[in-house]
């Protein structure tokens, strides 16, 4: 693992979406995968982006999708900041792109929470019931890597 300045980091990450500058600010989320960030870099990045304008920060959560970050609470927070992102912008490129992501193959196992603190917008969710036995797969970066072929057509 590289040694990373965490406040160098995120300090140029902040001026890099205050001066909208989505080619930097991918530059600089490359280092942001394991191989590079330990988790609470990882989370800390996540919190900023949060902070930011939309039409910056969605291509920038695009980008971080393809890099690999294992802990599920980073992932975790990475999509639901997409979905929260995307609820208001539905004639957005990404939301396109990212709609049939959240489709869990098999289904959800237990629950399925969908938060938005988005106002004046419609969005219409289908989901099915399956049997209690059905073995289910959460999302992971690698299975969408996998499947990325078929989500496409």
């Amino acid at each position: 693992m590289s040694s990373i300045n965490a406040k160098e980091f995120i300090d140029e990450l902040i001026f890099c979406i205050k001066e909208e500058d989505i080619v930097k600010a991918k530059a600089l989320l490359q280092f942001v995968s394991d191989t590079d960030a330990d988790a609470q870099l990882q989370r800390k990045a996540l919190i900023e982006l949060a902070k930011g304008p939309d039409k910056i920060v969605l291509p920038l959560l695009e980008y971080l999708v393809r890099l690999e970050i294992s802990d599920p609470k980073v992932q975790e927070y990475l999509y639901e900041l997409i979905l929260d992102k995307a609820c208001g912008n539905a004639q957005h490129e990404i939301d396109q792109q990212f709609r049939r992501v959240f489709q869990p193959e098999g289904g959800y196992a237990k629950h399925m929470k969908l938060t938005c603190d988005k106002h004046d917008f419609y969005y219409h969710v289908n989901y099915r019931t399956y049997a209690s036995d059905l073995r289910v797969e959460s999302f992971s970066t690698k299975v969408f890597s996998k499947l990325k072929g078929k989500i496409a057509r």
